[in-house]
């Protein structure tokens, strides 16, 4: 485990050999980010 810019904990999960956040990927439930800008939007308004 190790700390990033902000203190949080961070680590690496493993599941049977293979890294978690890849399954998540490649399940299309997570999206890779390295710390620029931010691409994708998690909220768009409700078109009423």
């Amino acid at each position: 485990m190790q700390r990033d810019n902000y203190f949080r904990v961070t680590s690496y999960v493993i599941v049977d050999g293979e890294s978690l956040a890849d399954m998540l990927f490649e399940a299309d439930m997570a999206i890779r980010y390295d710390g620029g800008e931010k691409a994708h939007k998690w909220c768009n308004p409700i078109n009423e």
